[in-house]
Protein backbone atom coordinates (compact mmCIF):
# COMPACT_ATOMS: atom_id res chain seq x y z
CA UNK A 1 0.00 0.00 0.00
CA UNK A 2 1.33 3.40 -0.94
CA UNK A 3 1.03 6.18 1.08
CA UNK A 4 0.15 9.32 0.41
CA UNK A 5 -0.51 12.80 2.30
CA UNK A 6 -3.20 15.69 1.26
CA UNK A 7 -5.01 18.20 2.49
CA UNK A 8 -8.80 20.18 1.70
CA UNK A 9 -11.27 22.54 3.40
CA UNK A 10 -14.91 22.19 4.41
CA UNK A 11 -15.99 25.70 2.80
CA UNK A 12 -19.16 27.27 4.03
CA UNK A 13 -20.35 30.29 2.70
CA UNK A 14 -23.32 31.93 3.95
CA UNK A 15 -24.40 28.83 5.24
CA UNK A 16 -24.03 26.71 1.84
CA UNK A 17 -21.03 24.67 1.65
CA UNK A 18 -18.72 24.67 -1.03
CA UNK A 19 -18.09 22.03 -3.68
CA UNK A 20 -16.04 22.17 -7.11
CA UNK A 21 -16.89 20.38 -10.53
CA UNK A 22 -13.75 18.47 -11.92
CA UNK A 23 -14.75 19.14 -15.78
CA UNK A 24 -12.36 15.99 -16.61
CA UNK A 25 -14.04 13.91 -14.70
CA UNK A 26 -17.61 15.20 -13.84
CA UNK A 27 -17.12 15.18 -10.56
CA UNK A 28 -18.15 17.17 -7.53
CA UNK A 29 -14.97 17.55 -4.97
CA UNK A 30 -14.20 19.86 -1.93
CA UNK A 31 -11.34 22.21 -2.54
CA UNK A 32 -8.06 19.59 -1.82
CA UNK A 33 -4.10 18.52 -2.72
CA UNK A 34 -1.14 17.37 -1.96
CA UNK A 35 1.39 18.84 0.86
CA UNK A 36 4.59 20.57 -0.62
CA UNK A 37 7.64 19.51 0.98
CA UNK A 38 7.74 21.39 4.67
CA UNK A 39 4.19 22.13 4.55
CA UNK A 40 1.89 21.65 7.50
CA UNK A 41 -1.89 20.00 6.64
CA UNK A 42 -3.12 23.74 7.66
CA UNK A 43 -0.93 25.40 5.15
CA UNK A 44 -1.92 22.96 2.15
CA UNK A 45 -5.66 23.27 2.38
CA UNK A 46 -5.56 26.69 2.71
CA UNK A 47 -3.14 26.84 -0.20
CA UNK A 48 -5.05 24.44 -2.52
CA UNK A 49 -8.00 26.32 -1.59
CA UNK A 50 -6.37 29.51 -3.29
CA UNK A 51 -5.64 27.56 -5.95
CA UNK A 52 -8.71 25.75 -6.78
CA UNK A 53 -11.50 28.42 -5.74
CA UNK A 54 -9.63 31.75 -5.75
CA UNK A 55 -10.45 31.67 -1.95
CA UNK A 56 -8.98 33.09 1.49
CA UNK A 57 -9.62 30.94 4.02
CA UNK A 58 -9.01 30.38 7.83
CA UNK A 59 -8.92 26.96 9.58
CA UNK A 60 -11.36 27.26 12.32
CA UNK A 61 -12.22 24.03 13.35
CA UNK A 62 -9.75 20.98 12.37
CA UNK A 63 -12.11 18.47 10.47
CA UNK A 64 -9.74 15.37 11.54
CA UNK A 65 -7.89 12.65 9.29
CA UNK A 66 -9.39 9.84 7.44
CA UNK A 67 -7.24 7.17 6.38
CA UNK A 68 -8.38 5.17 2.58
CA UNK A 69 -6.49 2.39 0.93
CA UNK A 70 -5.19 2.87 -2.41
CA UNK A 71 -5.21 0.37 -4.79
CA UNK A 72 -3.41 1.40 -8.77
Amino acid sequence: MREHHSAGTLVVIDGRVLVLRRIDRAEWIFPKGHLEPGETPEEAARRETTEEAGLEVWIIAPLGALQARVTA
